[in-house]
């Protein structure tokens, strides 16, 4: 039966009215494709990474790591004797630039030629080499194998000199051969290398150092046992692991900005169900007659739900499908997008595949399904109330009129109250839960304020509105008030998009504005020596300590303060240690302390075993001023104390700030990432970066920033990170302005007896058209102004709540009155556009056909 009533009441009605259910359909769609995108993107970023792992180390069962700055290469003797062993592998490692090949970063791997093959295969071609075994050519410490596809890309051939830039300085290598595209030579999207293992301490500036070894247990020997007896064997100063273990610790330090992006992703989905509501309402309302016709000859109440229920289960179903094939398409947009700034803030890494999996596909129809039953609740619900009598009667379709504004209030206060009851409880787990729970409170109760907020609306504009556009104003308020429920979704529809603009405007904004306040209060130095722009991505190329000595020496220089930034375990995450001249620093900054007075902390820190950390270290780990902190250090744990806690936005990790001289007690590397250079008064500084680059261009590739350009870098990393989000802040909002035109339509199909008798009554289409523009016009501001108030309200959860959860950071709430003026002004004009479709079809109706039964 369900089929029968399915191909005689809906296959028709859908035929009539294709526009308006592709532009349903395609709502869902787009909702679908945005969440589809998103988390292909970040399930593409994880296996990316994991499979770089994967390709550098082989055979590798267990790799033996230095939790901090390497291990001691004396500890190699040690891990070969142990028994039961098949292969003990050193590695060096490190990242040089090719600087005559449009700067591309080279994953650099330096192996022992003699034991390497026991762990990793290397198919090399076109090496020339007579030897049985061509790696054997990397004994001589100027050569190098590069992959066929990094030498394809650049034009290489074997025998051509490779210059890279390392901490060592300019170093010419040359190729000896090519190694085919799989296994190690697939890391980094094939910008990598090998060479031999002293050649590469020597160019990392890793002297008796290695990065890690791998190991692999021989035949019947459980990884697990052997994995406890080498730790046991080489003491706490290691750490004897998987190396999946590593994908673990990318993952966790990614989970904040993947889940962000991901709850982000789900409002359009909210806004699509605005859609969904308002197509299936307004075919009740204009198959009333059918559903009379059919209860009339017994059709029950559940034969009724059902083919309502079909219908928005079917546009859902369609919508779905066809939003994860937008979803698909859309992923390679957002990998791109996405892959810069992960690459500007957190790793270097190529992402060059979509990673599809069941789980992805699987979430979004359960999430497309289920936005669709929600929507279509309460049509379902209506077509089951329509009296059979009432149904056939040509009467116009009338929604019975609130009696009690006051009883409107109360859905909104309830909702509001749950929500900023929510917005006090905890993070679980690092992730904001119960942040995202009190936003979509927050939504729902706007959105059912719409309807006190159209009757307010239009009683109180009702004189301007007479007074401005005569009859049809009047008629424009008096028609949002006779369809409340129809005129309230769409309104909700528009208005949760404008929040969501609103409210990542505002967070934008307050981030910006208090990083730049930051940043001006901390990058004091005159001219800024790196070895990479901040903007081109995390830092791969450091500096010899030596130049940064050799800087102080310049003429015209005043003082230098060299940076240093590295990644530490800390408590089972990844935090920041930075390492600074805290003594230059503090007499030229004004470096923002929370806890502390600045002349006290500096003091300390510069002469005693005391550290600065930063707010959002705090905040995760619950230690503050005074406190004891205990850090790994190559020398084993060591205790420093908390002398300050400050504001500091470089890392949503978590920093520690430490001065030189407390780091070369414990830490044996000798290069930097940046150099902050002071000039003396009067000193000329193009004078000085002239003669920096004279001394050491010919050896280093050095990047010279005046102080307001190297700001700029940094602002320009800042606006990089959010490029993402504009993205979905549009695709909310046309959707929500799909729903204005789509809930215009249906109220133009209610009232077709209404208008043919305006027509009769001397009324004109251009009048008509008018009317229709108006409750556009109304509808969009009601969006727009409720939307303001509600994206400001957002914005605050979005800022104290969900962004303090995730990364630790308060931030300074800013208004950008001029931005939003904007958007909300094109918006608005977007709004009252949508409202032409539905005005010609008004204008189209025909009066003698309507009126005729009359």
């Amino acid at each position: 039966m369900l089929i029968s009533l399915f191909r005689l009441v809906t296959l028709p009605y859908v035929q009539q009215n294709g526009l308006r259910t592709g532009l349903t359909i395609l709502g869902v769609a787009l909702g679908v494709a945005v969440f589809v995108a998103i988390r292909v993107t970040n399930l593409s970023t994880l296996h990316a990474f994991a499979e770089m792992v994967d390709a550098v180390s082989g055979r590798t069962q267990l790799q033996v790591v230095g939790e901090i700055a390497g291990i001691d290469e004396a500890l190699y003797p040690r891990v070969r004797s142990m028994p039961g062993l098949l292969a003990a592998v050193p590695v060096v490692t490190g990242y040089a630039v090719a600087e005559e090949k449009d700067g591309e970063v080279l994953f650099v791997q330096g192996i022992d030629v003699l034991l390497d093959r026991s762990v990793r295969d290397y198919r090399i071609g076109h090496s020339g080499a007579p030897h049985t075994d061509p790696l054997a050519l990397l004994f001589d410490p100027s050569t190098l194998f590069v992959s066929e596809t990094f030498a394809r890309r650049h034009g290489l051939s074997v025998g051509a000199s490779l210059a890279l830039l390392t901490p060592h300085g300019r170093d010419a290598f040359m190729i000896r051969g090519f190694m085919a595209a799989d296994g190690p030579a697939t890391a980094l999207g094939g910008n990598f290398a090998v060479m031999d293992i002293g050649a590469a301490q020597l160019a990392f500036q890793k002297a008796g150092k290695l990065d890690r070894i791998d190991v692999v247990p021989q035949a019947g020997i459980a990884v697990e046992a052997m994995q406890e007896a080498l730790q046991a064997r080489l003491g706490p100063e290691v750490k004897v692991q998987r190396p999946s273990f590593r994908n673990a610790t990318v993952e966790k330090m990614l989970q904040s900005f993947q889940v962000n992006l991901t709850a982000l992703s789900m409002i359009a989905l909210f806004v699509g169900m605005f859609l969904i509501y308002n197509t299936l309402s307004s075919a009740v309302v204009e198959r009333r007659k059918d559903i009379g016709i059919l209860r009339a000859v017994g059709a029950n109440r559940t034969a009724i739900a059902s083919v309502f229920l079909t219908e928005g289960l079917a546009m859902g179903v369609m919508g779905t499908l066809l939003g994860i094939a937008l979803g698909l398409a859309l992923s390679r947009l957002t990998l791109h997008i996405v892959s810069q700034t992960l690459v500007s803030l957190f790793l270097l890494v190529a992402i060059q595949k979509l990673m599809i999996s069941p789980g992805i596909i699987i979430s979004a129809l359960a999430l497309g399904l289920l936005a669709s039953l929600v929507s279509a609740a309460i049509p379902v619900r209506e077509a089951i109330r329509v009296p059979p009598v009432d149904a056939l009667a040509l009467a116009q379709y009338q929604t019975k009129p609130y009696r009690s504004w006051a009883r409107l209030f109360i859905p909104w206060i309830l909702w509001l109250a749950v929500g900023y009851l929510l917005a006090r409880l905890p993070a679980i787990a690092g992730v904001p839960l119960f942040g995202y729970l009190s936003a979509f409170s927050l939504l729902c109760g706007f959105s059912l304020l719409m309807p006190a907020a159209i009757l307010g609306l239009t009683w109180a504009l009702r004189p301007l509105l007479f007074r401005l556009f005569r009859v049809e104003g009047d008629v424009a308020g008096e028609n949002l008030q006779s369809a409340l429920t129809r005129s309230s979704v769409a309104a909700a529809s528009l208005m949760t998009g404008v929040a969501m603009v609103v409210s990542v405007a505002i967070m934008i904004f307050s981030f910006k504005r208090t990083v730049y306040t930051w940043v001006d209060q901390t990058v004091k130095g005159d001219l800024i020596v790196t070895a990479a722009a901040p903007s081109s991505g995390v830092a791969t190329v450091h500096l010899p300590e030596s130049l940064a000595r050799g800087l102080g020496e310049v003429d015209g220089v005043w003082e230098v303060d060299a940076l240093r930034s590295l990644s530490i375990p800390y408590q089972g995450r990844q935090i920041i240690l930075n390492v600074g001249d805290l003594d230059v620093f503090g007499r030229h900054t004004e470096y923002p302390f929370i806890a502390g007075w600045p002349a006290e902390v500096f003091a300390e820190v510069v002469s005693h075993d005391s550290v600065i950390v930063s707010e959002n270290f705090h905040n995760r780990f619950g230690v503050g001023y005074g406190d004891t902190l205990t850090l790994p250090t190559p020398e084993g744990p060591r205790w420093f104390r908390i002398a300050g806690v400050s504001l500091d936005y470089s890392s949503d990790q978590g920093t520690v700030v430490m001065h030189w001289g407390i780091f070369r007690r414990y830490w044996t590397e000798r290069v930097v990432d940046s150099v902050g250079v002071f000039l003396k008064p009067g000193a000329n500084l193009a004078a000085v970066a002239a003669e920096i680059r004279r001394r050491y261009g010919g050896t280093h590739r050095l990047f010279l920033f005046s102080n307001q350009a190297f700001k700029q870098e940094i602002y320009q990393l800042v606006d990089q990170s959010f490029v993402i989000t504009y993205a979905l802040e549009v695709i909310a909002i046309t959707v929500g302005i799909m729903g204005i035109a789509t809930a215009l339509y249906t109220s133009v199909l209610e009232r077709q007896r209404e208008i043919s008798v305006l027509r009769a009554l001397g009324a004109f289409r251009g009048q008509v058209r008018k009317i229709i523009m108006l409750e556009s016009g109304l509808l969009g501001l009601l969006g727009v102004g409720v939307g303001t108030l509600c994206g400001g309200c957002l914005s605050l959860i979005l800022i104290y709540v969900i962004n303090r959860q995730s990364f630790g950071w308060t931030l300074r709430f800013a208004f950008p009155t001029g931005t939003i003026l904007v958007n909300l002004s094109l918006i608005l004009l977007f709004a009252l556009a949508a409202g032409v479709w539905p005005a010609q079809q008004a204008a189209k109706v025909r009066l003698t056909e309507t009126l005729r039964m009359e």
